[in-house]
Protein backbone atom coordinates (compact mmCIF):
# COMPACT_ATOMS: atom_id res chain seq x y z
CA UNK A 1 0.00 0.00 0.00
CA UNK A 2 1.30 3.08 -0.81
CA UNK A 3 1.74 6.29 2.21
CA UNK A 4 -0.10 9.11 2.03
CA UNK A 5 2.94 11.37 1.94
CA UNK A 6 3.63 9.79 -1.22
CA UNK A 7 0.38 10.60 -2.77
CA UNK A 8 0.56 13.51 -1.23
CA UNK A 9 3.84 14.34 -2.82
CA UNK A 10 2.31 13.40 -6.42
CA UNK A 11 -0.32 15.88 -5.95
CA UNK A 12 2.17 18.81 -5.18
CA UNK A 13 4.11 17.36 -8.34
CA UNK A 14 0.98 18.29 -10.80
CA UNK A 15 0.86 22.05 -8.91
CA UNK A 16 2.81 25.02 -10.13
CA UNK A 17 3.09 28.22 -7.73
CA UNK A 18 4.96 30.96 -8.93
CA UNK A 19 7.02 32.02 -6.20
CA UNK A 20 8.23 35.76 -6.63
CA UNK A 21 9.55 36.52 -3.37
CA UNK A 22 13.39 36.72 -2.30
CA UNK A 23 14.09 32.85 -2.11
CA UNK A 24 17.29 33.70 0.17
CA UNK A 25 15.13 35.26 2.98
CA UNK A 26 12.73 31.96 2.13
CA UNK A 27 11.60 30.68 5.79
CA UNK A 28 8.34 28.84 4.54
CA UNK A 29 8.48 27.41 0.97
CA UNK A 30 5.00 28.09 -0.82
CA UNK A 31 4.13 24.89 -2.18
CA UNK A 32 4.53 22.61 0.99
CA UNK A 33 2.51 25.69 2.86
CA UNK A 34 0.02 26.64 0.72
CA UNK A 35 -0.61 22.10 0.67
CA UNK A 36 -0.89 22.89 4.58
CA UNK A 37 -2.82 25.56 4.45
CA UNK A 38 -5.62 23.84 2.28
CA UNK A 39 -5.53 20.78 4.86
CA UNK A 40 -6.24 23.43 7.81
CA UNK A 41 -9.13 24.84 5.55
CA UNK A 42 -10.94 21.74 5.09
CA UNK A 43 -10.47 21.20 8.96
CA UNK A 44 -13.29 24.55 9.60
CA UNK A 45 -11.03 27.15 9.33
CA UNK A 46 -12.45 29.92 7.95
CA UNK A 47 -9.35 33.01 8.39
CA UNK A 48 -6.02 33.27 8.97
CA UNK A 49 -5.98 33.58 12.80
CA UNK A 50 -8.15 29.56 13.21
CA UNK A 51 -5.84 28.46 10.43
CA UNK A 52 -2.48 29.59 12.50
CA UNK A 53 -4.29 27.91 15.82
CA UNK A 54 -5.15 24.47 13.72
CA UNK A 55 -1.54 24.29 12.16
CA UNK A 56 -0.28 24.81 16.06
CA UNK A 57 -2.74 21.97 17.04
CA UNK A 58 -2.30 19.53 14.36
CA UNK A 59 1.72 20.35 13.86
CA UNK A 60 3.00 16.76 13.90
CA UNK A 61 0.82 15.91 12.06
CA UNK A 62 1.40 17.92 8.93
CA UNK A 63 5.05 17.60 9.45
CA UNK A 64 4.51 13.77 8.74
CA UNK A 65 2.22 14.27 5.99
CA UNK A 66 3.14 17.20 3.96
CA UNK A 67 7.30 16.71 2.62
CA UNK A 68 9.58 20.02 2.87
CA UNK A 69 6.92 21.67 5.42
CA UNK A 70 9.16 23.75 8.09
CA UNK A 71 9.21 22.69 11.51
CA UNK A 72 8.22 25.93 13.49
CA UNK A 73 4.64 27.48 13.74
CA UNK A 74 3.67 29.56 11.63
CA UNK A 75 1.82 33.25 12.63
CA UNK A 76 -1.51 34.49 11.09
CA UNK A 77 0.29 37.43 9.37
CA UNK A 78 2.69 35.01 7.30
CA UNK A 79 -0.47 33.23 6.59
CA UNK A 80 -1.94 36.21 5.26
CA UNK A 81 1.13 37.50 3.28
CA UNK A 82 1.67 33.94 1.49
CA UNK A 83 -2.16 33.70 0.54
CA UNK A 84 -1.62 36.70 -1.20
CA UNK A 85 1.65 35.88 -2.55
CA UNK A 86 -0.63 32.97 -4.44
CA UNK A 87 -1.44 33.78 -8.49
CA UNK A 88 -4.82 33.06 -8.35
CA UNK A 89 -4.26 31.32 -11.90
CA UNK A 90 -2.00 28.67 -10.48
CA UNK A 91 -4.42 28.18 -7.43
CA UNK A 92 -7.49 27.88 -10.13
CA UNK A 93 -5.39 25.58 -12.14
CA UNK A 94 -5.07 23.17 -9.22
CA UNK A 95 -9.08 23.52 -8.44
CA UNK A 96 -9.19 22.26 -12.58
CA UNK A 97 -6.64 19.61 -12.03
CA UNK A 98 -8.63 17.88 -8.65
CA UNK A 99 -11.74 18.71 -10.22
CA UNK A 100 -11.40 16.40 -13.07
CA UNK A 101 -9.81 13.83 -11.35
CA UNK A 102 -12.95 13.48 -9.72
CA UNK A 103 -15.09 13.61 -12.33
CA UNK A 104 -12.64 10.85 -14.14
CA UNK A 105 -13.20 8.48 -11.35
CA UNK A 106 -17.06 8.73 -11.38
CA UNK A 107 -17.15 8.79 -15.48
CA UNK A 108 -18.41 5.43 -16.06
CA UNK A 109 -21.19 5.25 -12.74
CA UNK A 110 -23.72 6.91 -14.75
CA UNK A 111 -24.36 7.58 -18.16
CA UNK A 112 -26.60 10.30 -17.95
CA UNK A 113 -25.47 13.97 -18.67
CA UNK A 114 -23.63 15.72 -16.20
CA UNK A 115 -25.11 19.23 -15.90
CA UNK A 116 -22.81 21.93 -15.37
CA UNK A 117 -24.17 25.35 -14.45
CA UNK A 118 -22.88 28.78 -14.90
CA UNK A 119 -23.44 31.80 -12.85
CA UNK A 120 -22.06 34.98 -10.67
CA UNK A 121 -21.71 35.79 -7.93
CA UNK A 122 -20.60 39.14 -5.40
CA UNK A 123 -19.45 38.61 -2.05
CA UNK A 124 -21.48 40.89 -0.25
CA UNK A 125 -19.46 42.23 2.61
CA UNK A 126 -16.10 42.76 0.96
CA UNK A 127 -14.39 46.21 1.76
CA UNK A 128 -14.01 46.99 -1.75
CA UNK A 129 -11.07 49.90 -2.55
CA UNK A 130 -12.71 52.89 -4.47
CA UNK A 131 -12.10 54.00 -8.18
CA UNK A 132 -9.27 56.66 -8.98
CA UNK A 133 -9.91 59.50 -11.56
CA UNK A 134 -7.08 60.56 -14.48
CA UNK A 135 -5.65 62.81 -11.95
CA UNK A 136 -5.46 60.22 -8.37
CA UNK A 137 -8.45 61.43 -6.83
CA UNK A 138 -11.23 59.38 -5.13
CA UNK A 139 -13.92 58.83 -6.21
CA UNK A 140 -16.67 59.82 -3.66
CA UNK A 141 -19.62 58.02 -5.42
CA UNK A 142 -19.90 54.70 -3.60
CA UNK A 143 -21.23 53.15 -6.87
CA UNK A 144 -17.77 54.28 -8.57
CA UNK A 145 -15.92 51.07 -5.66
CA UNK A 146 -14.00 48.40 -7.78
CA UNK A 147 -15.93 45.27 -6.63
CA UNK A 148 -15.20 41.71 -7.21
CA UNK A 149 -17.42 39.91 -9.60
CA UNK A 150 -16.75 36.25 -10.51
CA UNK A 151 -18.19 33.86 -12.67
CA UNK A 152 -18.46 29.74 -11.31
CA UNK A 153 -18.53 26.76 -13.24
CA UNK A 154 -20.54 24.31 -10.78
CA UNK A 155 -20.95 20.60 -11.72
CA UNK A 156 -24.27 20.14 -10.31
CA UNK A 157 -24.58 16.59 -10.63
CA UNK A 158 -21.80 15.62 -8.66
CA UNK A 159 -21.77 19.00 -6.72
CA UNK A 160 -18.27 19.84 -7.24
CA UNK A 161 -17.15 23.77 -8.23
CA UNK A 162 -14.87 22.80 -10.90
CA UNK A 163 -13.13 26.57 -12.02
CA UNK A 164 -14.27 30.35 -11.23
CA UNK A 165 -13.00 33.53 -13.03
CA UNK A 166 -13.02 37.17 -12.51
CA UNK A 167 -15.04 39.23 -14.91
CA UNK A 168 -12.64 42.10 -15.70
CA UNK A 169 -12.88 46.15 -15.91
CA UNK A 170 -14.99 46.81 -18.75
CA UNK A 171 -15.95 43.39 -19.75
CA UNK A 172 -19.67 41.63 -18.85
CA UNK A 173 -20.37 38.21 -17.45
CA UNK A 174 -20.54 36.42 -20.82
CA UNK A 175 -16.71 36.61 -21.47
CA UNK A 176 -16.15 34.90 -18.27
CA UNK A 177 -18.68 32.25 -18.89
CA UNK A 178 -16.63 31.86 -22.90
CA UNK A 179 -13.25 31.53 -20.65
CA UNK A 180 -14.68 28.98 -18.47
CA UNK A 181 -16.51 26.72 -20.99
CA UNK A 182 -13.30 26.86 -22.93
CA UNK A 183 -11.00 25.16 -20.61
CA UNK A 184 -13.00 22.09 -20.33
CA UNK A 185 -14.09 19.23 -22.88
CA UNK A 186 -17.83 18.82 -22.43
CA UNK A 187 -18.63 15.57 -23.65
CA UNK A 188 -21.89 13.90 -22.28
CA UNK A 189 -22.75 17.77 -20.52
CA UNK A 190 -25.75 20.09 -20.52
CA UNK A 191 -23.94 23.48 -19.94
CA UNK A 192 -26.92 25.70 -18.20
CA UNK A 193 -27.21 29.46 -18.17
CA UNK A 194 -29.57 32.07 -16.87
CA UNK A 195 -31.27 34.44 -19.28
CA UNK A 196 -28.25 37.08 -18.74
CA UNK A 197 -25.96 34.45 -20.56
CA UNK A 198 -28.82 33.25 -23.34
CA UNK A 199 -26.00 34.45 -25.69
CA UNK A 200 -24.57 33.39 -29.22
CA UNK A 201 -21.35 33.05 -28.65
CA UNK A 202 -21.20 31.19 -25.96
CA UNK A 203 -24.03 28.33 -27.18
CA UNK A 204 -21.55 28.02 -30.30
CA UNK A 205 -18.55 27.62 -28.04
CA UNK A 206 -20.03 25.27 -26.42
CA UNK A 207 -21.25 23.04 -28.86
CA UNK A 208 -17.44 23.25 -30.31
CA UNK A 209 -16.35 21.52 -26.92
CA UNK A 210 -18.74 18.94 -27.79
CA UNK A 211 -21.46 19.83 -24.85
CA UNK A 212 -25.24 20.95 -24.94
CA UNK A 213 -26.79 23.77 -23.52
CA UNK A 214 -30.18 24.84 -21.78
CA UNK A 215 -30.63 28.45 -21.97
CA UNK A 216 -32.98 30.45 -20.11
CA UNK A 217 -35.16 32.87 -22.44
CA UNK A 218 -36.61 35.57 -21.18
CA UNK A 219 -37.61 39.36 -22.61
CA UNK A 220 -33.72 39.97 -23.06
CA UNK A 221 -34.65 38.06 -26.04
CA UNK A 222 -38.15 39.16 -27.24
CA UNK A 223 -38.70 38.12 -30.58
CA UNK A 224 -37.74 34.05 -28.99
CA UNK A 225 -39.88 34.48 -26.01
CA UNK A 226 -42.84 35.26 -27.41
CA UNK A 227 -41.83 33.01 -30.42
CA UNK A 228 -41.63 30.00 -27.97
CA UNK A 229 -44.91 31.06 -25.89
CA UNK A 230 -46.88 31.29 -29.15
CA UNK A 231 -45.50 27.40 -30.04
CA UNK A 232 -46.53 25.89 -26.57
CA UNK A 233 -49.83 28.16 -26.77
CA UNK A 234 -50.75 26.57 -29.89
CA UNK A 235 -49.55 22.47 -29.77
CA UNK A 236 -49.40 22.28 -26.32
CA UNK A 237 -51.25 18.79 -26.63
CA UNK A 238 -48.34 17.06 -28.87
CA UNK A 239 -45.21 17.92 -26.52
CA UNK A 240 -44.12 15.42 -24.71
CA UNK A 241 -44.51 15.75 -20.96
CA UNK A 242 -42.64 15.26 -17.73
CA UNK A 243 -44.25 15.95 -14.27
CA UNK A 244 -42.58 15.70 -10.76
CA UNK A 245 -43.49 14.31 -7.41
CA UNK A 246 -45.24 17.30 -5.45
CA UNK A 247 -42.06 18.43 -3.02
CA UNK A 248 -43.02 20.24 0.53
CA UNK A 249 -40.39 22.65 1.85
CA UNK A 250 -40.16 26.02 3.34
CA UNK A 251 -43.85 25.62 4.25
CA UNK A 252 -44.56 25.34 0.60
CA UNK A 253 -46.09 22.44 -1.60
CA UNK A 254 -44.78 22.56 -5.21
CA UNK A 255 -45.06 20.42 -8.17
CA UNK A 256 -43.00 21.09 -11.60
CA UNK A 257 -44.14 20.06 -14.95
CA UNK A 258 -41.82 20.45 -17.92
CA UNK A 259 -42.94 20.54 -21.68
CA UNK A 260 -40.83 19.88 -24.84
CA UNK A 261 -41.46 20.77 -28.28
CA UNK A 262 -39.22 20.41 -31.66
CA UNK A 263 -37.58 23.83 -32.56
CA UNK A 264 -39.09 23.26 -36.08
CA UNK A 265 -41.88 24.94 -34.38
CA UNK A 266 -40.95 27.78 -34.94
CA UNK A 267 -39.86 30.02 -38.13
CA UNK A 268 -36.41 31.04 -39.33
CA UNK A 269 -37.35 34.35 -38.33
CA UNK A 270 -37.98 33.88 -34.72
CA UNK A 271 -35.24 31.60 -34.55
CA UNK A 272 -32.76 33.71 -35.98
CA UNK A 273 -29.04 33.09 -35.71
CA UNK A 274 -30.55 29.98 -33.28
CA UNK A 275 -31.37 27.96 -35.82
CA UNK A 276 -27.99 26.40 -36.29
CA UNK A 277 -27.57 24.60 -33.52
CA UNK A 278 -31.16 24.85 -31.40
CA UNK A 279 -33.04 21.32 -31.47
CA UNK A 280 -35.22 21.52 -28.52
CA UNK A 281 -37.47 24.57 -26.46
CA UNK A 282 -39.06 24.08 -23.36
CA UNK A 283 -41.56 25.34 -21.01
CA UNK A 284 -41.26 25.02 -17.21
CA UNK A 285 -44.22 25.14 -15.21
CA UNK A 286 -44.11 25.57 -11.37
CA UNK A 287 -47.51 25.19 -9.04
CA UNK A 288 -46.90 26.20 -5.73
CA UNK A 289 -49.16 25.99 -2.54
CA UNK A 290 -48.51 27.61 0.77
CA UNK A 291 -49.59 25.16 3.49
CA UNK A 292 -50.32 27.27 6.32
CA UNK A 293 -53.17 29.27 4.33
CA UNK A 294 -53.83 26.40 1.60
CA UNK A 295 -53.43 29.03 -0.35
CA UNK A 296 -52.65 28.51 -4.48
CA UNK A 297 -49.51 30.80 -5.58
CA UNK A 298 -50.06 32.12 -9.03
CA UNK A 299 -48.07 29.57 -11.41
CA UNK A 300 -44.82 30.22 -12.55
CA UNK A 301 -43.74 29.74 -16.13
CA UNK A 302 -40.14 29.59 -17.79
CA UNK A 303 -39.42 29.03 -21.05
CA UNK A 304 -35.93 27.62 -22.21
CA UNK A 305 -34.25 26.50 -25.38
CA UNK A 306 -31.51 23.77 -25.70
CA UNK A 307 -29.55 22.03 -28.34
CA UNK A 308 -30.25 18.60 -26.89
CA UNK A 309 -31.77 16.83 -29.71
CA UNK A 310 -35.67 16.52 -29.34
CA UNK A 311 -35.43 12.57 -30.63
CA UNK A 312 -33.50 11.94 -27.36
CA UNK A 313 -35.64 10.07 -24.67
CA UNK A 314 -37.50 11.25 -21.93
CA UNK A 315 -36.37 14.37 -23.35
CA UNK A 316 -38.84 16.20 -21.48
CA UNK A 317 -37.25 14.60 -18.40
CA UNK A 318 -33.86 15.57 -19.27
CA UNK A 319 -35.03 19.48 -19.69
CA UNK A 320 -36.66 18.81 -16.22
CA UNK A 321 -33.18 17.92 -14.98
CA UNK A 322 -31.27 20.52 -16.68
CA UNK A 323 -33.79 23.02 -14.96
CA UNK A 324 -34.04 21.71 -11.71
CA UNK A 325 -30.18 21.09 -11.40
CA UNK A 326 -29.19 24.53 -12.72
CA UNK A 327 -30.88 26.01 -9.05
CA UNK A 328 -28.42 23.85 -7.62
CA UNK A 329 -25.59 26.25 -7.93
CA UNK A 330 -27.28 28.86 -5.88
CA UNK A 331 -28.35 26.02 -2.84
CA UNK A 332 -25.16 23.80 -2.97
CA UNK A 333 -22.67 26.79 -3.84
CA UNK A 334 -23.62 29.89 -2.61
CA UNK A 335 -25.68 29.26 0.12
CA UNK A 336 -23.43 27.15 1.57
CA UNK A 337 -20.18 29.67 1.05
CA UNK A 338 -22.38 32.18 2.58
CA UNK A 339 -23.30 30.58 5.78
CA UNK A 340 -20.98 27.93 6.32
CA UNK A 341 -18.14 29.40 4.95
CA UNK A 342 -18.92 32.69 6.52
CA UNK A 343 -17.63 34.62 2.56
CA UNK A 344 -20.54 36.94 3.08
CA UNK A 345 -18.52 38.14 6.48
CA UNK A 346 -15.43 38.37 4.68
CA UNK A 347 -13.90 41.97 5.48
CA UNK A 348 -11.11 42.01 3.18
CA UNK A 349 -10.10 44.59 0.75
CA UNK A 350 -6.90 42.73 -0.51
CA UNK A 351 -8.03 41.69 -3.93
CA UNK A 352 -5.20 38.90 -4.31
CA UNK A 353 -6.16 37.83 -0.92
CA UNK A 354 -10.48 37.68 -2.01
CA UNK A 355 -9.68 35.57 -5.54
CA UNK A 356 -7.40 33.28 -3.54
CA UNK A 357 -9.59 32.88 -0.55
CA UNK A 358 -12.98 32.45 -3.02
CA UNK A 359 -11.07 29.56 -4.78
CA UNK A 360 -9.70 27.53 -1.28
CA UNK A 361 -13.26 28.18 -0.44
CA UNK A 362 -14.45 25.70 -3.36
CA UNK A 363 -11.81 23.52 -3.30
CA UNK A 364 -12.48 22.62 0.28
CA UNK A 365 -16.12 22.23 -0.25
CA UNK A 366 -15.14 19.65 -2.56
CA UNK A 367 -13.35 17.34 -0.28
CA UNK A 368 -15.96 18.43 2.75
CA UNK A 369 -18.28 16.68 -0.03
CA UNK A 370 -16.07 13.90 -0.23
CA UNK A 371 -16.21 13.83 3.18
CA UNK A 372 -19.77 13.75 3.67
CA UNK A 373 -20.27 10.72 1.52
CA UNK A 374 -17.95 8.98 4.14
CA UNK A 375 -19.31 10.07 7.12
CA UNK A 376 -23.07 9.34 6.29
CA UNK A 377 -24.61 6.49 8.14
CA UNK A 378 -27.91 5.25 6.89
CA UNK A 379 -30.32 7.86 5.18
CA UNK A 380 -29.43 11.13 7.34
CA UNK A 381 -27.19 13.26 5.36
CA UNK A 382 -24.35 14.42 7.27
CA UNK A 383 -24.41 18.63 6.92
CA UNK A 384 -21.79 20.41 5.73
CA UNK A 385 -21.03 22.52 8.81
CA UNK A 386 -21.03 19.01 10.66
CA UNK A 387 -18.77 17.29 8.28
CA UNK A 388 -16.08 20.10 8.68
CA UNK A 389 -16.23 19.99 12.43
CA UNK A 390 -15.17 16.10 12.10
CA UNK A 391 -12.24 16.83 9.64
CA UNK A 392 -11.13 19.46 12.42
CA UNK A 393 -11.07 16.40 14.68
CA UNK A 394 -9.92 14.11 12.25
CA UNK A 395 -7.24 15.70 10.22
CA UNK A 396 -6.55 12.53 8.77
CA UNK A 397 -10.10 12.27 7.22
CA UNK A 398 -8.95 15.45 5.40
CA UNK A 399 -5.91 13.89 3.67
CA UNK A 400 -8.07 10.36 2.86
CA UNK A 401 -10.20 12.35 0.73
CA UNK A 402 -7.97 14.20 -1.19
CA UNK A 403 -5.80 11.41 -1.86
CA UNK A 404 -8.87 8.80 -2.50
CA UNK A 405 -8.88 9.49 -6.10
CA UNK A 406 -4.94 9.49 -6.73
CA UNK A 407 -4.84 6.06 -5.50
CA UNK A 408 -5.68 2.66 -7.76
CA UNK A 409 -8.01 -0.29 -6.42
CA UNK A 410 -4.50 -2.47 -6.09
CA UNK A 411 -3.52 0.06 -3.64
CA UNK A 412 -0.61 2.44 -6.11
CA UNK A 413 -0.74 5.67 -7.49
CA UNK A 414 -2.60 5.70 -10.16
CA UNK A 415 -1.63 6.80 -13.58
Amino acid sequence: MVVVKTVVAEMMSQVVLTDTRQQAKVVYPLLPTVFAIIICWCGGCNNCVEISDFWEANHDFLLENVPNLPCQPVSHDTINRLVRTVRFSNLNDFLVTFCTRLIESKRNSSMEPRILALDGQTPGSIEYEPKKDPQGNLYMDRRAYNKLYYVTLQDTTNRLSLAQTEVQDKENENKACERLVKMFFLENCIVTTDALNTQRPLAELIIKQEGDYCMAVKDNHKTLCQGIKKAFDEHLDEAECYKSEAEKAHGRVEQRTVFALPVSLLTSRVLGEWKEDAETIFMAITESTIVKYKTKRENEVRFFISSVSFDTPDIAKIGYRAIRSHRGIENSLHWVLDMDYGQDLAQMKNRDFIKNRLVLNKLSLNIVRIAQKKLQKGAAPVSVARARKILGYKPELILECMTEYFINEKGELAS
